[in-house]
């Protein structure tokens, strides 16, 4: 096996996609899942910070407004490879018009909301400590695909598109990110692969896991939850000196 170096570039490429909620249809006494579903708009891809997106997807709280303003930024969840018939051109992602990137047509797919809460949780998990998830996926039947996580799809069984670029002389590889479940599994690997350490949150309310690349000691994932809690020990305090000023003005009238 021949191995060598090169520089890696990772581009998060959003395609534009609109999503609506198809709400469940009772039928006797089955129900359809709760879902998402994505529509391809024509207009060229846009590029996104997906560190940050990766963030907002692990602090997302459970409403589905929440979920639906987070698709639309991200555009596509996942997509599959067309393989028979004839799907609806609403769902046919075919490549930028402007040249950005340029893919075989794939189909975008739907969301289920329930396993988009799962693959939340059990990546906040996986990144506090990826070695006890990595002995879960392995014990599990890795061919019944189906069956396995939807970590263990994102992160294990979601090829990332590597294409080699020159600059002159220089080349490069070029991973070119087009959906949710690739921006996490790219931000998540290199993370790792940068010798990252998952810490999580200690606002209470939080406790979102955020890595950790250097000696620097942080207890929050952002300032605003450092903030938050600063905000919060100050009014506990002033309650307690309240509290202790009143019990001593009682304690002096008797």
């Amino acid at each position: 096996m021949t191995q060598f170096s090169i520089p890696l570039e990772v581009r998060f490429l959003r395609v534009p996609t609109e999503w609506e909620i198809r709400p469940p249809i009772e039928a006797g006494n089955t129900s359809t899942k709760r879902m998402f579903i994505p529509t391809v708009t024509n207009g060229p891809y846009s590029h996104l910070d997906g560190w940050s997106l990766r963030d907002r997807f692990l602090k997302l709280p459970h409403e589905e407004d929440a979920v639906l303003d987070f698709l639309h930024d991200v555009g596509l969840w996942a997509t599959r490879a067309i393989s028979t018939g004839s799907p609806d051109e609403r769902y046919i992602v075919k490549g930028d018009p402007g040249g950005v990137v340029s893919v075989r047509p794939q189909i975008a797919m739907p969301v289920i909301l329930r396993r988009f809460w799962q693959a939340q949780e059990e990546l906040r998990e996986f990144l506090i400590n990826p070695k006890l998830w990595e002995e879960r996926l392995f014990a599990q039947n890795q061919q019944d695909k189906d069956a396995l996580a939807p970590v263990a799809h994102i992160l294990y069984l979601q090829p990332l598109p590597l294409t080699m670029e020159w600059r002159g002389n220089q080349p490069i590889g070029a991973i070119k990110v087009t959906t949710a479940e690739e921006l996490l599994a790219a931000t998540t690997h290199i993370d790792l692969i940068r010798g990252a350490k998952f810490k999580v949150c200690e606002r209470p309310d939080c406790k979102t896991p955020f890595p950790i690349l250097s000696g620097h000691a942080r207890k929050y994932c952002d300032w605003y939850c450092g903030h938050i809690e600063s905000v919060r020990r100050t009014r506990m305090k002033a309650k307690r000196q309240r509290k202790d000023a009143h019990h001593g003005t009682k304690t002096r009238a008797r």
